[in-house]
Formats: structure tokens, C-alpha cells, sequence
């Protein structure tokens, strides 16, 4: 007993593509919105990272400077390299966020590929029944009636 006809086939054939095609434009949507997000997360690194090579720069300048001894100097030092570890702690995590949505974005866009592959292979794929042995004789004349 066949499960579609012809008819059921080609109208179902056609709604799988369109979701497919559907399924394919959303991902690629959304992979474009991170990459909108990861280019933020890299200017905002890379801001960071300026900060913190001036910060570097501000305290060697002031640790060789001719009051580096003093302890005014010795506080502003300490000052600007809690601010450097901060930048530092707001640079690891900005990596793992831009590491973990470059991987989503791969993910999005291998969805990207592979719905298209699947509505491609839905354009000549048909419902093809399979015999079953359960099937007692009297089932399969009341099934080829």
C-alpha cells in the first residue's frame, strides 16, 4: 500500500523544499548577525589591547622616571596594573566569546549547506514503500485491489 500518490508526493516535495529554502535563508541570516557581533567583539578587543599596551607603556615610563622610588609613583603603578589585569580578564573573556560565536556562526552556516543539499536531493527523492513480511496474504490482495 502506498503511503503518498503522485499528487501527495510532488505538493509535499514542494513544501519540504520551500522549508528547506526557508530553514537555509534563516541560518544564513543569523550566521551574517554574528559575524556583525564577532566584528564588534574584535573592535572591542582590539581597543583593549590598545589600553593595555599604553598602560604598559605609562607605567615602564613611570618606574624609570626619576621619582620612580617614591611611593606616590609606587601607588600609581600598582593603580594602572590593577587597571592592566582588568583589561587583561576583559580580553580572555572577549576571546572565548568571539572562539565560541565563531563556532556557532560555523555551525549556522554547515546548516546553511546542508539544507541546501536537502532540498536539492528532495527534487527527485520519492516515498518508496518497502514489503514488510508481516504482511499476511490476505492484506496483500485487499492491498493490489
Amino acid at each position: 500500500m502506498a503511503r503518498f500518490n503522485q499528487k501527495e508526493q510532488t505538493e509535499h516535495r514542494k513544501a519540504f523544499i520551500a522549508d528547506c529554502m526557508f530553514k537555509a535563508w534563516g541560518a544564513a541570516c543569523h550566521a551574517d548577525w554574528m559575524q556583525k557581533s564577532l566584528n564588534e567583539l574584535i573592535a572591542q578587543y582590539q581597543k583593549l589591547q590598545a589600553e593595555d599596551k599604553a598602560l604598559e607603556t605609562e607605567i615602564t615610563a613611570n618606574a624609570d622616571g626619576f621619582n620612580g622610588h617614591t611611593v606616590e609613583n609606587r601607588n600609581k603603578r600598582n593603580e594602572l596594573q590593577k587597571r592592566r589585569t582588568t583589561i587583561g580578564n576583559n580580553m580572555k573573556l572577549i576571546a572565548t566569546n568571539t572562539q565560541q560565536g565563531a563556532q556557532a556562526m560555523q555551525r549556522l552556516l554547515d546548516s546553511v549547506d546542508q539544507n541546501l543539499l536537502l532540498a536539492d536531493h528532495a527534487k527527485e527523492w520519492s516515498w518508496k514503500e518497502v514489503e514488510t513480511a508481516t504482511e499476511t496474504p490476505a492484506e496483500a490482495k485487499e492491498a493490489a485491489a
